[in-house]
């Protein structure tokens, strides 16, 4: 009568009355009722969203104590899991990886690979968060072989692929990123995951715009298969946005490839066809200071050839002040093109003394952005040489150690070959 009356709370809280939604208190006191079975408990996890993050670590940790008593280790590998997201999200990345390394301990015991695949997942995005990216593919590659085998974790392969060949795409390893294209747009998703589309379409365009980049012979039949992509990407946006699990996400993905679009046909003289998708891609911008200056920076560039001059320095000073108020990290690059812009747009305007001033600014930003990547550079050898050294000092030193226990261990043989003698 007691598990009726719960589970009849449970209901009405969440479907007849859903203001009424179950406090934490009551998910614990369904975690301990011994009447419920495991699977049970486990389902109480779906109802959860609503609660603050501390009640739902709070919850998942009440949870192990039940799972570790199971044969099968997956629903205490999936918990350990979703225990390090919810510390990573908290920004509690050390904290969480030590669940990971609690799960570590039964991956032998459990062929789900569900369970497997989110474990290895996460670790992937622990050492990508900490900068390793080496190891983080390592085992977003392990995820990969078992979300492959999957028939319910395709969203979350894709996200992977998504991770990884992004990475290729900054390195510019087009040969990596090619393999994984295909790999991406096989991945079919059910809705409400349609929207998911617009990851992989994306992550295909820029892979075709790195090939346009490095085979200039081809480059307008890549940039022709880029632009194809972006705009399935945003056509997917506009079909499937309504049912979008991560709405937000979605849009700030839709402002960036008509940013992109509205940049390739900048790039090929298609003047009215950027401003077009600049101006679809503006209406959508959510409050992001990075992608409100791209878009500030390609707006003035496109009004001043459209001719609209006083708009374009409102827009390209407005992308200035974005950067010099410290909104935006430390300016490089897009700053000096702002003052290339600026000092473009003055010379047009025949206000030369200005020109000449952002000219100047472009020229010293610049010279400061080299000086700043070659010490980079310089620091990264210099780095690097020191490893080195300190590797062969270890080397030497082992080697030393080495000879050192052999000269040992003969004087001792040669001490028992004369004590021998003498007996004899």
């Amino acid at each position: 009568m007691k598990i009726l009356s719960t589970l009849l709370f449970l209901f009405l809280a969440m479907f007849v009355f859903p203001q009424e939604k179950p406090t934490l208190d009551i998910f614990l006191e369904q975690i301990a009722d011994n009447k419920l079975t495991m699977d049970e408990k486990y389902a109480l996890i779906q109802s959860t969203g609503h609660l603050a993050l501390t009640e739902q670590i709070t919850m998942k940790k009440a949870l192990l104590e039940w799972a570790k008593k199971e044969n099968d280790k997956a629903k205490l590998i999936t918990l350990y899991s979703m225990l390090n997201n919810l510390y990573h999200n908290s920004k509690e990345h050390e904290i969480g990886k030590i669940y990971l390394d609690s799960a570590m301990l039964y991956v032998d015991k459990t062929n789900n690979v569900d369970a497997l695949g989110a474990l290895y997942y996460q670790l992937g995005n622990y050492y990508y968060t900490v900068s390793d990216i080496t190891t983080a593919h390592t085992h977003y590659y392990k995820a990969i072989e078992y979300y492959e085998q999957s028939e319910t974790k395709q969203v979350l392969l894709s996200m992977i692929y998504y991770r990884v060949g992004s990475e290729y795409i900054e390195r510019e390893d087009t040969l990596s990123a090619g393999r994984i294209v295909p790999k991406m747009l096989a991945i079919e998703l059910d809705e409400p995951f349609k929207i998911y589309y617009d990851n992989i379409n994306s992550f295909a365009a820029s892979y075709f715009h790195l090939k346009a980049e490095k085979d200039p012979l081809n480059i307008e039949a890549y940039l022709d298969s880029s632009l194809y992509y972006l705009r399935k990407a945003v056509d997917i946006y506009h079909s499937h946005i309504d049912i979008a699990p991560n709405p937000g996400g979605a849009r700030r993905l839709v402002c960036q490839n008509y940013y992109r679009i509205a940049k390739t046909l900048q790039e090929r003289g298609d003047i009215d066809g950027a401003w077009e998708n600049l101006k679809k891609g503006e209406q959508l911008l959510v409050n992001d200071p990075s992608t409100e200056s791209k878009y500030l920076v390609a707006k003035g560039m496109l009004q001043t050839k459209r001719g609209e001059l006083d708009e374009a320095e409102v827009s390209l000073k407005q992308a200035e002040a974005y950067h010099e108020s410290g909104e935006l990290s430390a300016p490089g690059r897009e700053l000096s093109i702002i003052y290339a812009g600026l000092a473009n747009l003055y010379a047009a305007k025949k206000q030369y003394g200005a020109a000449y001033e952002y000219k100047q600014k472009e020229n010293r930003l610049i010279t400061q952005i080299n000086d700043t990547e070659r010490y980079n550079i310089i620091k990264e050898l210099e780095t690097k040489h020191e490893v080195e050294k300190k590797e062969e000092s270890i080397r030497q030193l082992t080697e030393v150690n080495e000879y050192q226990q052999k000269v040992k261990c003969k004087r001792q043989l040669n001490k028992i070959k004369s004590v021998k003698q003498l007996e004899g």
